[in-house]
This record gives structure tokens, sequence and C-alpha cells, in this order.
């Protein structure tokens, strides 16, 4: 069969369906991924076969769902590009699709899939916050309108079936056709330097500060500890004046799947894809931004903590000390590796496809 696949421009968002889309190639289907011309050097990266198609100028955003908020609804709804709709469904009327596998954040797809008769599944890279929208009817007129179709069903929202690849304790209970998957994480060409082939002397911490975390204090809160930390932090986000203490290392980006393995903690600002990842290698986390709906729930799995810049230094110092914690981590790492893989999910996709 042939398999077209649209994501937003987020590189997060494409890295999540990369393996799913080569279980389907390595099963013998034919893969394109179709999007923004922004998207070309991430698909090519992955050595998938691209094609961009022409978009309008709106945001390449992501509004935040997780509150329920109907100001991010209307924000979300505003950004749905036309443009790129109508260069999606052009090339799919050429390239005639029997299934399109489109990440939640990419309506577009659903769009697609259903002017050219193909079956179509929504993959989750975050929360299912839309299952749990109070009201997603504002979403639901829109690509209604766009479809040409006042009877839309819910399947322009959440498409034929939804495959999430999330931990168990991230999944939003709904009626829908769900497929749990196991995570497999993507980020990219990497290149395993000849460091992190070497046994760390003293405890490894990963950091991955967000964009608005206070660079200074958190250096600062690393400076005493009796650890290394391998910091993914270009070198001009450190501000002037400061120095980098002694046992920090920072990188402009860091190959997490690669380097998770020999850390003893993660820090990061509550990306899905860095959460996602550490949860596969059993790595307890301290989460320093992102959704309190997800970090309250990973304080329930006893898998990490939720904390910030000023608690730095208590919260990693128990993450280290606290056998509870690196417990829950491994917990929450054998759930997800029971999962089904990638290659697993890719017969149900045949079957649907099949009675389209």
């Amino acid at each position: 069969m042939r398999v077209l696949i649209t994501a937003s421009p987020i590189p997060d968002h494409l890295h999540n369906l990369v393996p799913l889309a080569w279980a389907a190639r390595t099963a013998g289907h034919e893969v394109c991924v179709a999007g923004r011309p922004e998207l070309a050097e991430v698909t090519k990266n992955s050595g998938l076969t691209s094609v961009s198609v022409p978009a309008g100028e709106g945001s390449s955003g992501i509004p935040d769902l997780s509150e329920g908020d109907p100001a991010a609804l209307a924000a979300y709804v505003a950004a749905i590009d036309p443009v790129l709709v109508d260069g999606l469904v052009e090339y799919g009327r050429a390239w005639k699709p029997d299934l399109v596998l489109w990440d939640a954040r990419s309506h577009a797809g659903a769009l697609l899939a259903r002017t050219v008769g193909a079956a179509h599944v929504r993959v989750l890279a975050e929360p299912d916050h839309l299952a749990r929208f109070p009201d997603p009817g504002p979403l639901a007129a829109r690509l209604a309108e766009l479809a040409g179709d006042h009877e839309h069903g819910d399947d322009l929202l959440f498409g034929q079936a939804t495959i999430d690849p999330l931990p168990e304790w991230l999944r939003v209970p709904s009626g829908l056709d769900r497929r749990p998957m196991r995570h497999v994480p993507h980020h990219g060409q990497t290149v395993i330097p000849s460091w992190l082939r070497r046994t760390p002397r003293r405890p490894r911490v990963c950091l991955v500060p967000g964009p608005d975390q206070p660079v200074a204090e958190v250096l600062g809160a690393l400076a005493d500890l009796n650890v290394e930390v391998i910091a993914e932090l270009p070198a001009d986000r450190v501000p002037a004046g400061v120095d980098l203490p002694d046992n920090v290392r920072i990188f402009d980006s860091l190959p997490l799947d690669p380097l998770l393995p020999s850390c003893a903690v993660i820090v990061h600002d509550g990306r899905i894809s860095t959460l996602n990842a550490a949860v596969v290698h059993g790595v307890p986390q301290l989460v320093t931004g992102g959704s309190s709906w997800v970090t309250e729930r990973l304080e329930e799995q006893s898998a990490g903590l939720a904390g910030t810049a000023g608690t730095l230094a208590g919260d990693l110092a128990r993450l280290l000390d606290d056998p509870a914690l690196r417990d829950g981590a491994e917990r929450a790492q054998k759930e997800m590796l029971s999962a089904p893989s990638p290659h697993d999910i890719v017969p149900g996709l045949e079957k649907l496809a099949a009675r389209r």
C-alpha cells in the first residue's frame, strides 16, 4: 500500500512518526512524507522520501491545549492553513495513498484523507488533550467547513484510529479506537562522540533547559554538586559574565538516545519527546516546565519530580539518593517496553486500509 505522512512543522513531531514510517517501509509499503517546505530537511535526515507542498504564512507554533483554554483552541483553529490543505490534497490526488498517518497537530492530514478517500490514522506526539477538551466544537466546525461536509463525524477530529506512543499513565480514557505503541526515540542523525563511550566517574546528569529557563541560576545550582553535567546549551545562551562550572559540559545538541543509558538523572523542560526518551531508558526525571497535567502524573508514578531552578539542587540530590524514584523510573520503563512495537502496529494499519 501507499502510506502518506503529514506532520506539524515541529521537528519533534516528525521524529515521533519516523519509526512507524520505517516499520511500514520495511514491511514493503511505499512511504512518503508531505508537508511544509521547512520539514524537507528533517525528513531527508530521517532517510524518508519527502514532498514539499505550498503553504501559507500562518504560525508554525503549537498552542497549548493541556489546560482546556478556549482561547488556545481558537488559536489552533486559526492556524489551520487552507493553502497547505489544498497543496496536500493536490498531491494526494496525484499519488493516491491508501493510508494517511497524520500527526495529531496536523489536521490537514485528516482533510486530505477525507478528500481522496484514504483510510487515516492520527498519531499522538503528546497526551491527547483534544480528547479531554471541554468543547472541541469550534475545531470540528472549521474542519467540516474546509471539508465541505457538514456531516463531518469525529474522524476529522480524531482519525479513524489513534496511535498512542505515550506511557499508559499519560493516556486519556476515551471511546476512540486507540492503539498503544511503544515509543522508539528518534532525534535525527547521530554520531556518537568518543567521550560518550567512556564510563563517567561521577553520576552523569543530562540537562536540557527550555528557552525560558534562567540559565545563570541553573548553572549556579549545579556548580557545587558532585555530578558530571552534560547540557544541551548553546554557548550564546550562557549569560555574559557567567562562568561555566567545571563539572558542566555544553553542546549545541545532544544525542539523547545513546546518552541517556549513561545518565543517573535527566533535567528537562517538559518536552514530551524528552520525557518519553527518559522513560524508555528508565532514567529518573526532574521536569522544570511543561504541562502540570503531565508532571502530576509523572510524580504519581514515582518516576520523577516537578521542580524549578530554585529547587534544583535539592531535587537532584533526592533523585540521586532515593531508591523509590529509581524503582519508579524502572517500572515506567518496563511498562513502556511491553507495549507493541511500530512493526507490531503495521498489520492493523494494513487491515484498516483494506477496508476503505
